[in-house]
């Protein structure tokens, strides 16, 4: 897959994310964006949540990702 094609999947993504009106996104769609295996997300949501740069939230084996933080994250805001 070359760079354009990734970087258009990831645009249609996070177009996809701001348009939704929910709480949470799911660690697959954060870490398609981030470049973040899901897993490899989770582990490190559990381990030492801030050095992943955006704010999370665990409970037992849940990892939450809140939408709106997410994508300020993202943008740099």
């Amino acid at each position: 897959m070359s760079d354009m094609t990734d970087m258009s999947e990831k645009l249609i993504a996070l177009k996809k994310i701001e348009e939704r009106d929910d709480i949470y996104i799911l660690c697959e769609e954060a870490g398609k964006l981030v470049g973040i295996a899901p897993q490899a997300l989770r582990e490190q949501a559990k381990k030492d949540p801030s050095k992943l740069g955006f704010n999370v939230i665990v409970a037992g084996t849940s990892v939450r990702i809140p939408r709106l933080p997410f994508l300020q994250y993202l943008k740099g805001s």
